[in-house]
Protein backbone atom coordinates (compact mmCIF):
# COMPACT_ATOMS: atom_id res chain seq x y z
CA UNK A 1 0.00 0.00 0.00
CA UNK A 2 1.41 3.65 -0.51
CA UNK A 3 1.76 6.48 1.57
CA UNK A 4 0.08 9.44 1.96
CA UNK A 5 2.05 12.46 2.84
CA UNK A 6 0.59 15.53 4.49
CA UNK A 7 2.60 18.98 4.67
CA UNK A 8 1.55 20.56 8.06
CA UNK A 9 1.82 24.47 8.22
CA UNK A 10 4.85 26.07 9.05
CA UNK A 11 5.65 27.98 12.36
CA UNK A 12 5.42 31.74 11.80
CA UNK A 13 9.31 32.04 13.00
CA UNK A 14 10.39 29.57 10.09
CA UNK A 15 8.61 30.22 7.12
CA UNK A 16 9.90 28.57 4.26
CA UNK A 17 12.44 26.74 6.45
CA UNK A 18 11.38 23.93 8.35
CA UNK A 19 8.38 21.75 7.68
CA UNK A 20 6.46 19.40 9.62
CA UNK A 21 4.70 16.11 7.58
CA UNK A 22 1.85 13.41 8.31
CA UNK A 23 2.28 10.24 7.11
CA UNK A 24 -0.68 7.76 6.43
CA UNK A 25 -1.20 4.12 4.62
CA UNK A 26 -4.92 3.88 4.20
CA UNK A 27 -6.43 5.37 7.86
CA UNK A 28 -3.45 4.71 9.63
CA UNK A 29 -0.55 7.13 10.84
CA UNK A 30 2.51 5.56 10.56
CA UNK A 31 5.39 7.98 11.80
CA UNK A 32 5.49 9.69 14.68
CA UNK A 33 7.36 12.71 13.61
CA UNK A 34 8.63 13.58 9.84
CA UNK A 35 10.84 16.93 9.54
CA UNK A 36 12.47 18.47 7.02
CA UNK A 37 14.03 21.62 6.77
CA UNK A 38 16.07 23.88 3.91
CA UNK A 39 19.27 24.54 5.65
CA UNK A 40 22.98 26.00 4.57
CA UNK A 41 25.54 23.28 4.86
CA UNK A 42 28.88 23.88 3.67
CA UNK A 43 27.77 26.96 1.62
CA UNK A 44 25.08 25.28 -0.40
CA UNK A 45 21.34 25.19 0.60
CA UNK A 46 20.61 21.05 1.25
CA UNK A 47 17.04 19.03 2.25
CA UNK A 48 17.02 18.12 5.53
CA UNK A 49 15.46 14.92 6.86
CA UNK A 50 15.73 16.49 10.61
CA UNK A 51 13.33 13.95 11.73
CA UNK A 52 12.39 10.58 10.79
CA UNK A 53 10.51 8.18 13.25
CA UNK A 54 8.05 5.51 12.09
CA UNK A 55 6.33 3.65 14.32
CA UNK A 56 7.52 0.34 15.46
CA UNK A 57 4.69 -2.01 14.04
CA UNK A 58 5.28 -0.37 10.53
CA UNK A 59 8.65 -0.70 10.27
CA UNK A 60 10.43 -3.12 7.45
CA UNK A 61 7.90 -2.75 5.22
CA UNK A 62 9.53 -0.32 2.67
CA UNK A 63 7.76 2.67 4.08
CA UNK A 64 11.09 4.52 4.99
CA UNK A 65 12.35 3.98 1.76
CA UNK A 66 8.95 5.73 0.20
CA UNK A 67 9.34 8.68 2.73
CA UNK A 68 13.24 9.12 1.67
CA UNK A 69 11.83 9.28 -2.24
CA UNK A 70 8.86 11.65 -1.45
CA UNK A 71 11.66 13.54 0.27
CA UNK A 72 13.92 13.45 -3.09
CA UNK A 73 10.99 14.72 -4.90
CA UNK A 74 10.73 17.49 -2.68
CA UNK A 75 14.08 18.47 -2.70
CA UNK A 76 14.33 18.29 -6.46
CA UNK A 77 11.28 20.05 -7.24
CA UNK A 78 12.70 22.89 -4.63
CA UNK A 79 16.49 22.65 -6.82
CA UNK A 80 17.84 21.04 -4.46
CA UNK A 81 21.32 18.51 -5.26
CA UNK A 82 21.56 17.04 -1.59
CA UNK A 83 19.84 15.48 0.83
CA UNK A 84 21.08 14.51 4.04
CA UNK A 85 19.73 13.32 7.46
CA UNK A 86 21.58 12.95 10.73
CA UNK A 87 22.08 9.56 12.15
CA UNK A 88 20.68 9.34 15.58
CA UNK A 89 18.31 6.36 16.96
CA UNK A 90 15.48 7.41 18.45
CA UNK A 91 14.74 5.06 20.92
CA UNK A 92 16.25 1.70 22.32
CA UNK A 93 14.24 -0.67 19.47
CA UNK A 94 16.51 1.27 16.90
CA UNK A 95 20.58 0.89 16.95
CA UNK A 96 22.60 3.49 15.31
CA UNK A 97 24.37 0.67 12.95
CA UNK A 98 20.67 -0.47 11.49
CA UNK A 99 19.99 3.17 11.06
CA UNK A 100 23.22 3.46 9.00
CA UNK A 101 22.00 0.44 6.59
CA UNK A 102 19.14 1.29 6.37
CA UNK A 103 20.59 5.12 4.49
CA UNK A 104 23.05 2.87 2.75
CA UNK A 105 20.44 0.73 0.67
CA UNK A 106 19.11 4.09 -0.30
CA UNK A 107 21.99 5.17 -1.48
CA UNK A 108 23.32 7.59 1.19
CA UNK A 109 27.06 8.04 2.07
CA UNK A 110 28.32 9.40 5.48
CA UNK A 111 30.43 11.96 6.69
CA UNK A 112 31.24 12.78 10.41
CA UNK A 113 31.84 15.91 12.05
CA UNK A 114 32.55 15.47 15.46
CA UNK A 115 30.75 12.55 17.14
CA UNK A 116 27.75 13.38 14.29
CA UNK A 117 27.45 10.86 11.89
CA UNK A 118 25.69 12.47 8.53
CA UNK A 119 23.88 10.27 5.82
CA UNK A 120 24.08 12.81 2.07
CA UNK A 121 22.77 11.70 -0.90
CA UNK A 122 23.02 13.49 -4.54
CA UNK A 123 20.28 13.85 -5.78
CA UNK A 124 18.38 15.48 -9.27
CA UNK A 125 21.91 15.18 -11.10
Amino acid sequence: MRITVNELKTPIDLPGRRFWHEVWVGEDKIVKKLETELFPYKGEDIYVIYKLQILHKFRRKGYGSEIIKYCEDLATKKGLKKLLCRIEPFDRTVSFDNLKSFYKQNGFNFEKEGSTTFAIKEIGI
